[in-house]
C-alpha cells in the first residue's frame, strides 16, 4: 500500500567564506619524496583491490611529488539522469560527446549509486559507504544519528585531499551538496566546503540545485558577482569555461604536475532550463508519451548490447498514470516537459565535448584518466504526477498550477521565467528497463547508472561493456590505484576508517574478470536493499517518492522481494515466494551490514527532519540588526518573516544623487520579498510567484531630499499560512503609504536565494529594477523586528 505524505520543501543554502586559491607557486613547494620510507600497514583494506595502506602524517613533507606516470584525472558526474536517458545507453537524448568518450574506453552497465545526490557524492569523494560518513540522506533532511549527521568525518579524507598531498593540483566545478546547511553561512565552519575537502580551487554552488540563467556561485569561498553577466549566460557553459581556464593555468605553471578535475554540473537536476534554440530541436519528439518511449529505449538498449538479450522490460508502477489516460491538453504539457529536459542534457553534453576537444588540442588526453558517471541516481519522480513550472513555489508555498495556466505558458517552460521539472512518468521512462526512480534505493531504477571510463593505453578502446557489479565508492580506490598512490591510514592527524570502495582497475582490460565486490547494502528514506553474490533482496516501496511528511505505520512493515541478478538484469522476476529461505538469509545480511554500517535507525517519516519547514522556526518576537549594504546570507540564517507581522527600518544617507535601489531583498521572483526605492518612491513588493497576478506592490510618497529613516510595517492577517496583510510605509516617522498584500510566501522560492542588503543578488524579486538594483546612497543600519508567530 502506498502512503502519501505532505508536500516537500527543500531549499538549497548559499554561503560565503574566505578560503585559499591554487597558485603556480605550489609546484615550487613540492618536494621529492621516497614513498618507501612511509610506514606501511602490512594489512591492506579488507576486500580492496589496488592501493596499499600508508600513513600520512605531518612528520614528512605535507606535499610530495606525484608518482611517475601518475595520470591526470577528470571525473564528471551529472545529476538526476536515469540509466536510459542518454543515447549511448538507448535513451532519446543525443549525447555524441559521451558516445565519443565511450568509444575511447569502456562502459559499466552494473554500476550503482546511492539513489540520491548527497549520499552518492559522499561515497564518491570518500570511498566509503554513505552512512559510514554520516550521509544517509541529503543535508537538508538529516537526523541526529551517526549515519545521518550530514557531516563527513575527518576519518574519511576526501579523494581531493589525498591527491593534493600526493603531488596533484585539484579543482572542482559545479555542485557541492555535502555541506551541512548549518555550516553554509558566512559564519562557517568551512571544513566541509570544497576548499576544506582538498580542492585547491572551487567554482560552483553550495546546495542541491541551481538556476542556469541567474545562479548564485562561489569561487574559493567568496561569492561571484554575476550582475553584469551577458544576456546569453548559462551555467553549464560557464562551468566548462572555468574548468578549461583552470587547466590552462595549471599546465602553464607546471606541465609535469598532474591535475585532478571534478566537474559536477548539476544537470539535469531541476530546474530544467536550456537555451531556447536547443529546446526547439526536440519539438514534437515526445508526443508518443512515456510508455512508448520506454519500449523504444528498451529495443535500442538490446540492439546496442548495453543490456543482455534476456533482459525484461519491467511494468509501469500502478501509481504512474498511463500516457493514454491523459487528456490531449495534458499530453501537450507533459511532452513539453520532456523536450526541455532533453535539451538541457544535450546542451550539457555539448559543453563536455568542448572540454574533450581542449584536452585533445593541448595534447594531454593520452595522459588523462576520464571517468564519467551519467547520473548520481535514477531519473527523478519529484515532479509528481503533473510536473511543475515553478517547483519552488509549489513545494514551498503551495502554489497552484492549473492545467490551463500551464498551457498558456508552454513557450516559457525551460526559459528564465520558469523553474520546473518533469513529472514522474518521464523520470520512470528514463530509467528503462528498471523499476522505480530516484529515492527508491530498493530498486535499480534508483541506483543503477552508467559509468564510462577512458584511459589510453590502460583501458581498451571500442566501447566494450563491463558487467562487474560496482558501487560509486569504488571510484576512490580506482583513482588511487591508477595513480599508484597508497590509501592513507592517517590524514592531518586523523586515523582513517576502512575504505569500502574496491578498485575497478582489475576490470579495465578484462571484461571477464569476476566481480570483486561481493556485497553492498542500500537504505534511503525507508527503502532498503542488499546485494550479495548476485542475489538482491529489497523492500517494496511504502510511500510515493514525491510526497514528504508524516507517514503511518513503519518501514519495517514493508514487504520484501528477491531477485537473482545474473539471470535477471532488470530486477523483473521476484523469487521471494519460491525461495523464502534465501530471502530470510538476505534479510539477515541487510541487518548485519546495517548494524556495522550506521544504517539504523530506518525512517520514512519526513516530519521531524525537514529543516525548511516553517513550523521549525522560532515563534518568539525577535530583533536583528544589519550594519550596511552588501550582506548576503542564506535564508535559513535570515529573519523568518513569513506568516507573521514584522517591521523593517533602514537608515539611509543621500550620497548627493538621491536614494534609489534595493534596501532589502529575500528570495526571487518565484517567491520573495523586496523593499526598495523606485524613482524616488519607497516600495514594498511581494512576489508570490513569477506570474504578475501573484505579485503585490505597495508604493509610498516620494522621499524628501537628504538622509531619511525608512520604515516598513507589515500586519499579517493571521489564520494560517500564505495569508495576506496590510503594509504601511513611514518616512522619518511620518506615514507615507499604505496598501494590501493579498498573499504572502511561507518560504522564499529559488535555489540558494539569499537575504540581501543594498542589492538583490541571483534571480531578482521585482521587475522594477535591473542588474540587482544596487542601492544608490548609503545604508548605515537595517533593523528587522519580528512579532511573535501565531
Amino acid at each position: 500500500m502506498i502512503r502519501n505524505a505532505a508536500t516537500k520543501r527543500l531549499v538549497s543554502p548559499f554561503a560565503i567564506a574566505g578560503m585559499f586559491m591554487a597558485s603556480g607557486a605550489a609546484a615550487a613547494d613540492t618536494a621529492e619524496f621516497d614513498r618507501s620510507s612511509l610506514p606501511i600497514d602490512p594489512a591492506p583494506f579488507a576486500g580492496t583491490v589496488g592501493p596499499t595502506v600508508a600513513e600520512s602524517t605531518p612528520d614528512f613533507p605535507v606535499h610530495v611529488k606525484a608518482p611517475t606516470d601518475a595520470p591526470n584525472v577528470v571525473l564528471v558526474m551529472t545529476d538526476d539522469v536515469g540509466f536510459a536517458a542518454a543515447s549511448p545507453f538507448g535513451g532519446p537524448v543525443p549525447t555524441p560527446n559521451l558516445q565519443r568518450l565511450m568509444e575511447r574506453g569502456v562502459v559499466y552497465n552494473r554500476f550503482h549509486t546511492a539513489a540520491m545526490c548527497s549520499p552518492t557524492r559522499a561515497a564518491l569523494l570518500t570511498g566509503r559507504n554513505p552512512h559510514k560518513v554520516g550521509t544517509g540522506s541529503i543535508g537538508e533532511l538529516t537526523m541526529g544519528y551517526p549515519g545521518y549527521w550530514g557531516e563527513i568525518p575527518r576519518s574519511a579524507a576526501p579523494i581531493a585531499k589525498v591527491l593534493k598531498y600526493n603531488g596533484y593540483n585539484t579543482a572542482m566545478f559545479g555542485k557541492e551538496h555535502n555541506v551541512p546547511h548549518s555550516q553554509s553561512s558566512p559564519a562557517g565552519p568551512f571544513e566541509m566546503w570544497p576548499n576544506g575537502k582538498g580542492f585547491e580551487y572551487f567554482y560552483g554552488f553550495i546546495g542541491g540545485a541551481m538556476n542556469q540563467f541567474a545562479p548564485k556561485l562561489i569561487r574559493n569561498g567568496a561569492p561571484v558577482n554575476l550582475m553584469d553577466r551577458p544576456d546569453d549566460y548559462i551555467l553549464d557553459r560557464d562551468l566548462v569555461d572555468e574548468a578549461i581556464g583552470w587547466i590552462h593555468t595549471q599546465q602553464a605553471a607546471d606541465e609535469d604536475k598532474p591535475f585532478f578535475v571534478y566537474i559536477a554540473p548539476g544537470t539535469a537536476h531541476s530546474p530544467h532550463q536550456a537555451p531556447a534554440e536547443w529546446i526547439a530541436r526536440f519539438e514534437g519528439a515526445f508526443d508518443q508519451g512515456w510508455d512508448k518511449l520506454r519500449e523504444e529505449s528498451f529495443e535500442r538498449q538490446k540492439a546496442l548490447g548495453i543490456i543482455p538479450g534476456n533482459a525484461e522490460l519491467t511494468p509501469r508502477p500502478d501509481v504512474v498514470p498511463a500516457w493514454d489516460s491523459l487528456s490531449e491538453d495534458e499530453q501537450k504539457v507533459q511532452a513539453r516537459y520532456m523536450e526541455v529536459f532533453c535539451a538541457m542534457l544535450a546542451y550539457q553534453d555539448y559543453q563536455f565535448g568542448r572540454l574533450l576537444d581542449e584536452l585533445d588540442r593541448m595534447g594531454v588526453s593520452d595522459d588523462t584518466l576520464i571517468m564519467f558517471i551519467q547520473g548520481d541516481n535514477g531519473g527523478t519522480p519529484e515532479g509528481g504526477l503533473h510536473g511543475e513550472i515553478n517547483e519552488g513555489g509549489v513545494m514551498a508555498n503551495g502554489l497552484p498550477e492549473p492545467l490551463e495556466e500551464k498551457l498558456a505558458r508552454l513557450d516559457e517552460y525551460g526559459g528564465p521565467n520558469s523553474m520546473g521539472k518533469y513529472s514522474v512518468g518521464w523520470g520512470w521512462a528514463t530509467n528503462t528497463p528498471f523499476q522505480w526512480t530516484k529515492q527508491v534505493a530498493s530498486h535499480l531504477g534508483g541506483t543503477r547508472n552508467p559509468l564510462v571510463v577512458s584511459w589510453p593505453g590502460h583501458v581498451p578502446e571500442g566501447g566494450q561493456v563491463r558487467s562487474q557489479y560496482a558501487f560509486v565508492a569504488d571510484i576512490y580506490p580506482t583513482i588511487l590505484e591508477a595513480a599508484n598512490i597508497p590509501a592513507p591510514a592517517k590524514v592531518e592527524g586523523a586515523d582513517q576508517q576502512t575504505v569500502d570502495g574496491i578498485s575497478l582497475v582489475y576490470s579495465f582490460a578484462n571484461a571477464d574478470a569476476p566481480s570483486q565486490r561481493r556485497e553492498q547494502a542500500f537504505e534511503l528514506f525507508g527503502n532498503r536493499s542488499v546485494y550479495k553474490d548476485g542475489w538482491l533482496a529489497n523492500t517494496t516501496p511504502g510511500r510515493t517518492p514525491w510526497y514528504y511528511g508524516p507517514t503511518e505505520g513503519s518501514p519495517f512493515d514493508y514487504n520484501w522481494e528477491l531477485y537473482y541478478l545474473p539471470d535477471d538484469f532488470s530486477q523483473a522476476r521476484d523469487l521471494a515466494d519460491s525461495n523464502p529461505d534465501k530471502l530470510e538469509q538476505m534479510r539477515q545480511e541487510w541487518d548485519r551490514l546495517a548494524r556495522t554500517g550506521n544504517l539504523y535507525p530506518v525512517s520514512d517519516d519526513f516530519s521531524d527532519r525537514n529543516f525548511a519547514d516553517p513550523s521549525n522556526v522560532s515563534t518568539a518576537a525577535q530583533t536583528r540588526t544589519y550594519w550596511g549594504a552588501g550582506i548576503s546570507i542564506p535564508f535559513n540564517d535570515a529573519p523568518p518573516m513569513h506568516s507573521r507581522s514584522f517591521s523593517i527600518e533602514a537608515e539611509l544617507q543621500d550620497g548627493g544623487e538621491g536614494i534609489e535601489g534595493v534596501v532589502l531583498a529575500l528570495g526571487s521572483k518565484f517567491g520573495g520579498w523586496s523593499f526598495y526605492v523606485d524613482d524616488g518612491r519607497p516600495v514594498a513588493f511581494q512576489s508570490f510567484s513569477e506570474i504578475p497576478e501573484n505579485q503585490f506592490r505597495v508604493t509610498g510618497d516620494p522621499l524628501p531630499a537628504g538622509d531619511v529613516t525608512l520604515r516598513y510595517e507589515f500586519t499579517y492577517d493571521g489564520g494560517g499560512r500564505n495569508k495576506g496583510g496590510t503594509m504601511r510605509i513611514f518616512v522619518n516617522g511620518e506615514p507615507a503609504g499604505e496598501g494590501r498584500i493579498e498573499k504572502t510566501i511561507r518560504l522564499p522560492a529559488g535555489f540558494s536565494e539569499t537575504f540581501d542588503t543594498g542589492r538583490d543578488t541571483g534571480e531578482q524579486v521585482s521587475p522594477d529594477y535591473v542588474d540587482g538594483g544596487v542601492l544608490q546612497g548609503d545604508l548605515s543600519k537595517l533593523t528587522v523586528h519580528l512579532e511573535p508567530l501565531d
